[in-house]
């Protein structure tokens, strides 16, 4: 049986363009544990990353991925338990009408 890893599903505030996302997905894609990270392109920006089990932190994964973008925010909306990276990975996002809580009311935003 596979080790279950953490898959984080999140929103990325305050990028403008898509190179700012690339180099975001790119720095998360490079930390060490990660095994898969992707973000939309398309606002609002949700992203997922897939965590290997004894893996960094979200909390330092965003932080060190927001680093030098301006005003860049990853905010967690859920996380969850994987056994394995699907083949095409599809963000999760909340459902439409659904109250945007903000970091006070438990989300945990790093910048």
């Amino acid at each position: 049986m596979n080790a279950q890893m953490r898959r984080i599903d999140f929103r990325l505030d305050g990028a403008s363009c898509a190179a700012c996302i690339a180099r975001i997905e790119r720095r998360l894609q490079a930390e060490a544990g990660v095994k898969q990270a992707g973000i939309s392109i398309y606002k609002p920006h949700y992203g997922t990353v897939f965590i290997a089990p004894g893996g960094t932190s979200f909390v330092e994964l965003a932080r060190r991925a927001a680093a030098g973008e301006r005003g860049v925010a990853l905010v967690s909306l859920r996380e969850q338990w994987v056994d394995r990276v699907p083949a095409v990975i599809v963000p999760f996002v909340p459902p439409a009408g659904a109250p945007q809580a903000d970091s006070a009311a438990g989300e945990r935003q790093v910048r």
